[in-house]
């Protein structure tokens, strides 16, 4: 097996306004990633099997499975990067996406990203 590197040209988008943190007002963000309804997420509780019990036994640890279409795939990228560029005087930056689907079930997933701290 070998590497390959590609490398490839992004536009990161994000919304601009004013902001006066004194009275705790920012404006602005990253742009929302578009595609979203093509993204899906599921998570379920992990399992091993035991066989003195001939049983599954759920365990304390989460998966969590992300499927979708490659555009919105490439779309969540894109915000992702745009998120760790993006610099705010926002203490508690953070984006909401209520409508993201799950794939073993009619309900939706509300998922939560928040801004980056700085490296430095």
């Amino acid at each position: 097996m070998k590497k390959v590197t590609k490398s490839m040209e992004i536009q990161l988008e994000y919304l601009v306004g004013k902001s006066n943190p004194n009275k705790g007002v920012y404006e602005g963000g990253v742009c929302e990633p578009r595609y979203l309804n093509e993204l899906m997420i599921d998570i379920q509780n992990e399992e091993i099997f035991d066989f003195e019990k001939d049983a599954f036994i759920e365990l304390e640890n989460r998966i969590i499975h992300f499927s979708g279409s490659r555009r919105a795939f490439k779309e969540l990228g894109r915000y992702l990067i745009a998120l760790s560029k993006y610099e705010t005087e926002d203490p508690d930056y953070h984006d909401h996406f209520d409508e993201v689907g799950s794939i073993n079930s009619e309900s939706k997933n509300k998922i939560v990203f928040h801004g980056c701290k700085s490296d430095e």
